[in-house]
């Protein structure tokens, strides 16, 4: 997660997971997850092998974004 940039965002939570679900289908087993607060809002983002997925206040998830589209979905949509 070390690519994410985003001014503002205070951490909340950080973790990796190791999914083993034979039923869900991921770039990469290994899931690095992230809670943020970014000027109010509750953003998640998950690292999944080279892409990211995010979403912002429950809302819907963008999903296989690269770094840059994350930061960019991210500072957009929490003004």
């Amino acid at each position: 997660m070390n690519a994410l940039t985003i001014p503002g965002a205070k951490v909340l939570t950080c973790k990796q997971i190791v999914c083993r679900d034979r039923y869900h289908v991921h770039n990469s087993p290994i899931q690095n997850m992230l809670a943020l607060d970014v000027n109010g809002h509750y953003v998640e983002v998950t690292q999944d092998g080279e892409t990211f997925n995010a979403r912002i206040d429950g809302g819907p998830a963008r999903f296989n974004l690269t770094a840059d589209q994350v930061n960019q979905f991210i500072q957009e949509n929490t003004q």
